[in-house]
């Protein structure tokens, strides 16, 4: 594209007019850092789309920046394949898809991803959530969706597709149909609640007859809606409990509403002021409120979830005729060649090709160390390549994928063996609840029936069911949890399952993954020992040449061990005069150019390659995370350490002997790490598969929590009551987690716990309270204590009461450690 008008001679300017970075020294784009932007600028200018600097100048903000030149093309998005997952046709000419994008900041960013239309003739429209980073397009179905992604990356932007399944549209149709509910509640209950003002003010200071029965049968025809099209979902839900022989919570709400509309209207027919029709509409608008609550939350943490699910690339390199071409992931077949840069993961299960990689297996076992594979061996999908691009050939494809049966399938309930969570609660208590009060309903009836007349008796009847309502009930599990959980979401815990806080609350096993979870998977240290003139001394100090030999000798590996050597040896040049490197699994070994041959390994390793260190190293007591580095008469000893996150003292003393490592790393990495937190040796587990994993949690009685932070804890998650996912090296695998803990850090999983034992106790108080509350109000109302109007004014306080139970509970305010013992 032309850069049109625009002046790239004044170098003047310290920023790049477009993104308003640095300009580089000695830059050749003039007033910009580099091509991308100058291009940018040019193309916006020629739209007619300026304005998008003062909108961005408003809010302070930077753009990011733009692709540079050579930005990948998006011709996979016209794959079929990719059509099928990620593209909905909503007619013969209008098709929709949704982008996560990339490099959102500010207003500026919404008004000109929405001109897309203009930027593309294409797209009909384009909205951007910006809460979510989420750009719905609606573009012509005989359009290129590659260049509707062109055009997004052309302004600057990154798009990467989201998928949204009939789940996501059955979503909105139920989401839109609760909404209308509420609204219907909503409005009927403030009128009828306007109403019930004058009626209550007529009872004490008189008013007309005819007024009265006029305003009675207003507010009847206007509750009417309430009845019996905003209650339906507890009618719904209470005639699925009888037909499944269970008495849900719902069945005395439905009982109270019913029964309170037909009170009302017996008493209007007898002139009585027992009226409950404002009482009926606030209760269904607040129940209906507070699902719809927990119903949004939940959304937030599946919108998460649909952003985590691009963990394995989108997109694959595979060699056809001698030539690449980029294809979309599950396009892949069986037979196909790809290629894997260096630092990618890959896509499926494939063979090796090449000679030789090094290849990180640490997302599907915990293996801290990479692996050395050779020539025919099979590498999972999920796998990242340390070493230089390899060549693979497909085994099976991306969606029969060992990585992929990990989160496919379904979540096995340790649920069906124990009792859980709140709603399992609530249920029981409701079973029991309901059959008590209608026991006591018929025997009051009867009694009432007998020794009066039977409109006294329905009266009195009636009466008690509804102030014995459980309503309060009905209210505080959403309610409270769904504090909980958007009190989670502000405190970066995700807890998409929120029968979590109570299962967490009770359980009685605790298993915990090493590393990244307990460990800092990036925080290694080390300290240096010298074989020097017989005897390993202590050594602070390594000399400059040293250093520059073990850069070189691990420039292309990009394990925990070399990392941790570059962010120690700063500014040291790398020693490139190797005629030859060789990486194995043990270690890495160098021929210079003068012939020296220079070794760096674990023990095995540098004995098979240097035999007259033979004697200093049966004089050292290695470890698994000694590493010895070898060259002439050099022997230096570097003993690695892993270091523990902060909290990870406190999680052992908060949770005691509940707690067990179960890791796929080496079992004497595994007993270190235990015996330094105090862990009894029989509740450390190495050498452990994910299937080994998932074995002893689903084993396990009682109710079981697993936490880890990657793809190699997803069979365990699945086996256990909860799954806490902590983010780490695999956060995007975290999906299938009930619990995701953004930051990655053990103090917020102890918040988490912290918040568990909370919002489980005041669940408990609430429940206490509003049983007590119905039966001291319930054994008044079987008396004939309560007259109806009494009853239509305590029939919601109750309720109000758990709401404010609810408002003041706060979960997640303070980071303490909460005993589990």
């Amino acid at each position: 594209m032309s850069t049109g008008n625009v002046s790239l001679q004044d170098s003047s300017e310290s920023i790049c007019r477009h993104c308003g970075t640095s300009l580089p020294e000695g830059g050749t784009h003039g007033s910009f850092c580099c091509a991308g932007c100058a291009t940018v600028y040019a193309f916006l200018q020629e739209c007619d789309l300026e304005k998008f600097y003062q909108l961005r100048s408003e809010e302070e903000k930077k753009l990011a920046r733009p692709p540079k030149e050579g930005s990948t093309a998006f011709s996979y998005f016209d794959d079929p394949t990719f059509h099928d997952a990620f593209v909905r046709v909503i007619s013969a000419d209008l098709s929709e898809v949704s982008f996560f994008i990339e490099g959102v900041h500010c207003t500026a960013c919404i008004w000109l991803l929405e001109k897309l239309p203009i930027l593309n003739s294409a797209v009909h429209s384009a909205r951007l959530n910006y809460s979510t980073s989420k750009l719905t397009v609606q573009f012509k179905t005989s359009a290129k969706l590659s260049e509707v992604a062109q055009a997004i990356s052309s302004i600057g932007y990154t798009p990467r597709a989201l998928e949204e399944n009939a789940f996501e549209e059955e979503y909105r149709k139920e989401s839109l149909q609760l909404l209308y509910r509420l609204g219907v509640a909503g409005v009927s209950a403030g009128n009828c609640m306007m109403i019930a003002v004058s009626l209550y003010e007529g009872s004490f200071s008189g008013i007309e007859s005819r007024f009265k029965l006029f305003f009675i049968g207003l507010s009847a025809v206007i509750c009417l809606p309430v009845l019996l099209y905003s209650a339906q979902p507890f009618y719904r839900a209470a005639i699925q409990g009888l037909r499944a022989k269970r008495a849900h919570v719902d069945l005395p709400i439905s009982i109270g509403i019913i029964g309170g509309y037909l009170l009302s209207c017996l008493s209007a027919f007898r002139g009585s002021d027992a009226i409950y029709f404002d009482s009926i509409a606030i209760l269904v608008f607040l129940m209906l409120a507070a699902r719809s609550i927990q119903r949004y939350s939940l959304k937030k943490i599946s919108d998460l979830r649909s952003q985590l699910r691009g963990f394995l690339p989108q997109t694959v390199t595979k060699l056809s005729d001698g030539k690449t071409i980029e294809l979309y992931r599950e396009a892949l077949q069986p037979g196909d060649h790809i290629l894997i840069a260096p630092n990618e993961r890959v896509a499926c299960d494939a063979s090796l090709v090449s000679q030789e990689a090094t290849i990180d297996k640490s997302v599907l076992t915990g293996e801290s160390r990479p692996i050395d594979a050779h020539r025919g061996e099979l590498i999972y999908a999920g796998s990242k390549n340390l070493g230089g691009e390899i060549e693979l050939v497909v085994e099976r494809a991306p969606k029969d994928s060992r990585i992929h049966s990990y989160f496919s399938a379904s979540k096995q309930s340790a649920f069906s063996s124990v009792t859980t969570g709140p709603s399992k609660s609530i249920e029981l208590i409701a079973q029991w609840f309901v059959t008590t009060v209608l026991l006591v309903a018929s025997v009051t009836f009867l009694y009432w029936t007998l020794t009066t007349d039977l409109f006294t008796a329905a009266e009195v009847t009636l009466s008690f069911l509804i102030v014995t309502c459980p309503c309060a009930l009905g209210l505080a599990t959403p309610l409270l949890l769904s504090k909980a959980v958007v009190d989670g979401i502000q405190s970066g815990v995700f807890v998409s399952e929120p029968n979590s806080f109570e299962l967490t609350a009770r359980a009685k096993h605790f298993f915990i993954d090493k590393t990244g979870t307990l460990t800092s998977a990036e925080g290694r240290t080390f300290s240096t020992r010298r074989w020097k003139d017989g005897s390993w001394r202590d050594c602070s100090d390594i000399r400059e040449d040293e250093r520059s030999i073990i850069l070189a000798l691990e420039e292309r590996n990009f394990h925990p061990i070399a990392d941790t050597f570059r962010r120690s040896f700063t500014n040291t040049p790398s020693k490139r005069e190797f005629s030859t490197i060789k990486t194995e699994r043990l270690g890495i070994s160098g021929t210079l150019f003068d012939g020296t041959e220079v070794v760096i390994g674990h023990h095995s390793f540098i004995l098979d390659h240097s035999p007259t260190s033979q004697e200093a190293l049966s004089q050292y007591s290695s470890d698994y995370g000694t590493v010895f580095f070898c060259h002439k008469n050099t022997l230096l000893a570097f003993n690695f350490k892993e270091q523990l996150k902060d909290g990870a003292i406190q999680l052992v003393q908060s949770l005691g002997e509940k707690l067990s490592i179960l890791s796929g790393d080496d079992e004497a990495a595994v007993k270190s790490i235990g015996g330094e937190l105090g862990l009894p040796e029989n509740h450390l587990r190495g050498d452990l598969s994910p299937e080994d994993k998932s074995n002893e949690v689903a084993s396990t009685p009682g109710i079981t929590v697993m936490i880890g932070d990657g793809a190699n804890d997803a069979p365990a998650f699945h086996a256990a009551t909860v799954g806490i996912g902590l983010r780490g090296g695999a956060e995007q695998l975290l999906s299938v987690a009930d619990v995701y803990i953004k930051s990655g850090e053990l103090t917020d999983l102890l918040s988490f716990l912290s918040a568990s034992k909370r919002t489980v106790f005041v669940l408990r108080s609430s429940y206490a309270f509003s049983l007590f509350y119905n039966v001291a109000i319930g054994t008044i109302a079987v008396c004939g204590g309560i007259t109806p109007l009494l009853a239509a004014i305590l029939m919601p306080i109750s309720s109000f009461t758990v709401i404010g139970i609810a408002a003041g509970s706060r979960p997640f305010t303070r980071r303490e450690t909460t005993s589990f013992e």
